[in-house]
């Protein structure tokens, strides 16, 4: 895979950021990752979680 396309794939991984104004509470949303990202984190031992979490409570 070259460097370019590698950038790219990383480009696309995207995590949303929600805000529960009630609790004050900060939620991570991960995207799905494409089957080339998963290779990427996974030969650099990354881990990324598919279930959204907190981020920080305020």
């Amino acid at each position: 895979m070259s460097p370019e396309r590698i950038r790219q794939t990383l480009v696309k991984v995207q995590t949303s950021i929600l805000f529960d104004k009630k609790r004050k509470i900060r939620y991570g949303l991960p995207s799905r990752m494409s089957a080339d990202a998963r290779k990427i984190y996974e030969v650099l031992k990354i881990k990324k979680t598919i279930t959204p979490y907190i981020i920080k409570k305020l």
